[in-house]
């Protein structure tokens, strides 16, 4: 995040964000000035931009290598248990964001208010899964502005709690990392909203034996042909159009059934055969154009696309039973309410 100026939006924020963004003076590196501009130059120069995933391209294949690993060795350890994708899949982004920020992944670190050394879950939820959570807690004098002077003690407790614990996870870890800055933006991008996307994915490719016979049957016999008995890397990704259309339906924002067929259906094959510019299709990408297009859209795309190829690669998916219609979310980035549990097969065994 790029502090010390006011965003440029005027919109009022809610007491949680209030306090969880210290009043809008850590906002988002889309905003306008010459600072700004600044600190987005920065970050896409060192973390985020195309010379930057060149520097952390092995990093990206080291973490979707070790996914694989940790896939295969719980099927083997339980063939017939289903796993929770999300855990797998979390942890190794998390590493790679403590990697781009920090320079090395941390697995634990010294936190002075708490008087004790705070695991890398620990680190993981003070500053991702609590910030998530919080920024969506509702404080009932926003929408009763003139009783604002009413104590709200139990909301005032969780969230200045957990910007105080977030705050002091930082400030360790900035004092264990002296010379380098840390980001706390890049945290949140890199491991929670790739996994927001990837874990939906791959839910809607799993969800029923027909959806999956028709979408990852046609999905790997496209790998087969263009990678043969390769691993798919990145330089594959523009070679496989139907991973490309369905990482954008992905994101399909649009519901008004005037301009789409079936807007509700996952439906990957409306974006293929060249039906639409790609300026086109990226009008229903949810990392937006323009000024305030996501930073973090590049390293997004390639770990999500280069992820559902390498897991539909590897193995066949299934949903466990009675999880086909678990599709509540919560947070701010429609986190999926309910971890996505699967049954493995690998491929060799089909």
């Amino acid at each position: 995040m790029v502090a010390k100026f006011s965003s440029i939006s005027t919109r009022k924020l809610s007491k949680a964000l209030t306090v969880l963004s210290h009043d809008k003076s850590m906002v988002a590196t889309s905003d306008s000035g010459d600072f700004h501009k600044m600190g987005k130059r920065y970050i896409m120069l060192s973390m985020l931009g195309t010379s930057a995933q060149k520097q952390f391209r092995d990093t990206r294949d080291m973490i979707i290598n070790n996914m694989l690993s940790t896939l295969h060795q719980l099927v083997k350890d339980d063939p017939h248990a289903p796993l929770i994708f999300r855990d797998v899949f979390k942890d190794e982004l998390f590493r790679l964001s403590m990697i781009q920020s920090l320079g090395e992944d941390v697995s634990s670190v010294y936190v002075d208010e708490f008087g004790r050394d705070i695991s890398k879950e620990e680190i993981y939820n003070a500053t991702v899964t609590d910030m998530m959570m919080c920024a969506i807690e509702v404080d009932w004098r926003d929408f009763f502005p003139y009783l604002s002077w009413v104590p709200n003690k139990s909301f005032e407790t969780r969230v200045f709690t957990t910007e105080s614990r977030r705050t002091a996870v930082m400030r360790a870890l900035i004092k264990q990392q002296k010379e380098r800055i840390v980001r706390g933006e890049a945290l949140i991008e890199a491991a929670d909203t790739t996994l927001v996307t990837t874990e939906w994915a791959m839910y809607e490719l799993a969800k029923n034996p027909d959806k999956q016979a028709r979408n990852i049957e046609r999905l790997y016999q496209e790998i087969r042909e263009v990678c043969g008995d390769e691993a798919v890397t990145e330089e594959h990704l523009p070679w496989l159009p139907y991973l490309n259309a369905m990482v954008i339906n992905l994101y399909g924002c649009n519901m008004n059934k005037k301009e789409w067929e079936s807007p509700e259906e996952w439906a990957p094959e409306r974006f293929a055969g060249g039906r639409f510019k790609v300026a086109d299709m990226y009008k229903t990408m949810a990392f937006g154009a323009g000024r305030r297009v996501c930073a973090g859209s590049l390293q997004a795309t390639h770990i999500a696309c280069a992820a559902i190829a390498r897991f539909v690669q590897e193995f066949g998916w299934r949903l466990r039973e009675g999880d086909e219609e678990k599709v509540d979310t919560v947070q701010l980035t429609a986190y999926k309410l309910h971890p996505l549990h699967v049954h493995l097969t690998p491929r060799g065994r089909m």
